[in-house]
């Protein structure tokens, strides 16, 4: 193989090895929190929320793919503003963050939550996009549980949201 050979087949194997990582890590952000829910839902497990994002957790691991899968079915033009993130870490650490306001229930990051939609307004995502997020998740999260989802995980996601995102 020649020196330019060697050099290309070495630059396609460290890409696809920086790949495989920002994948790993792009699921890591989402399943940490996905995970962190199963451990907030084994202390607090009078939280509805809690506990199907803990069940989530055994059922589907990391939730991106399924998530993100029905936000560009039901919003198609979101799928453009991706673009650059080929690995999923952005998308992951979206997640993450709306994982963690529906468990902190907007006491910490309820501001924030109201900053990024202002940031998400800028970019172009229609309001209704935005705060149809978490309905969506909602969503997601019943389909994925099927028969384990209880009317008291329907009752808590719906107050959760109406707090955290103001929609319900």
């Amino acid at each position: 193989m020649s020196d330019a050979g060697a050099h290309a087949s070495g630059v396609v194997s460290d890409t696809g090895a920086h790949a495989s990582r920002v994948v790993s890590d792009a699921g890591a952000h989402a399943s940490r929190a996905v995970s962190d829910a199963g451990a907030h839902a084994s202390r607090a497990v009078s939280d509805p929320v809690a506990e199907s994002l803990a069940l989530l957790a055994e059922r589907v691991g990391d939730p991106a793919a399924l998530v993100y899968a029905k936000l560009f079915a039901q919003y198609p033009e979101a799928e453009a503003l991706f673009v650059m993130d080929r690995g999923g870490q952005v998308r992951g650490q979206m997640l993450s963050m709306v994982f963690e306001a529906l468990l902190d229930g907007g006491e910490r990051l309820g501001g924030l939550i109201g900053i990024e939609r202002m940031n998400h307004l800028g970019y172009g995502v229609a309001a209704e996009a935005f705060d149809g997020f978490y309905l969506l998740l909602m969503e997601t999260v019943r389909e994925a549980l099927g028969t384990a989802w209880t009317e008291a995980m329907e009752r808590g996601w719906r107050a959760r949201i109406a707090v955290v995102a103001g929609v319900g």
